[in-house]
């Protein structure tokens, strides 16, 4: 059994990888900053506006960074085979 076709189609994966990599990985990005900033100024609760800050990190590191570390190692996946 060859194993070419096989490595042909890997190699034209990682090829589009990079189109797809920046592609979701900014959709993601603007949608999920914008929508929560969004969500948090025009909130009926103006308390929540005092700790914004404490606020967005702690949901952006508890539910976001997850997701980035996915992305990362899938791009050092990328380099380690470019």
């Amino acid at each position: 059994m060859r194993l070419w076709p096989f490595l042909f189609f890997f190699r034209f994966c990682l090829y589009y990888m990079r189109f797809f990599f920046f592609y979701f990985f900014y959709l993601f990005c603007f949608f999920y900053f914008f929508g929560f900033i969004l969500r948090k100024f025009y909130s009926t609760n103006n308390a929540s506006r005092f700790n914004l800050l404490f606020n967005f990190f702690s949901f952006w590191f508890l539910n976001f960074f997850p997701f980035l570390l996915f992305w990362f190692f899938l791009f050092l996946l990328y380099l380690f085979f470019l």
